[in-house]
Formats: C-alpha cells, structure tokens, sequence
C-alpha cells in the first residue's frame, strides 16, 4: 500500500498501518503503547480487542515529521 495510490479510509488495520509507515507489526504495536507512535483506537471490548489506527491521525503524524508523543518534561 502506498500512501498516494489508495481511497484513504477512516480506520486502517495494524498490518495496513505498519506497512503505510514501512514498519513492522511490533515495532508500530509497541511505539504506541511507548507513546511514540498514534494509540489506535479499540473497537471490540477485551484485553485482546480488535483495535485500528485513524488514517488522517497517521498521516497528521508523519507530516509533522514523526514527532514523539510522549509527554514532554517541563523545563
């Protein structure tokens, strides 16, 4: 998938996600429970629930340059 060729979609699967950002599963699996990636929303209940990623918020994050989300400390 590439970013510029498909109808963008509200919600993206984990694998959809990974591979728009040329990662693996894991890797964008565990930057966002890290808080450096977009948390994708869960839509079925359960530790295990399905979850998906918001396209527009993705892409909101790789135009400003793939920024951490974490919390910045207060100087």
């Amino acid at each position: 998938m590439s970013i510029g060729t498909t109808a963008p979609t509200a919600l993206m699967t984990v694998p959809e996600a990974a591979e728009m950002l040329a990662v693996g599963k894991r890797t964008l699996t565990r930057w966002s429970a890290m808080g450096r990636a977009p948390r994708p929303i869960k839509i079925t209940p359960g530790r295990r629930g399905c979850v998906r990623y918001r396209r527009a918020e993705l892409l909101q994050w790789i135009e400003a340059g793939c920024p951490d989300l974490r919390e910045q400390p207060s100087k």
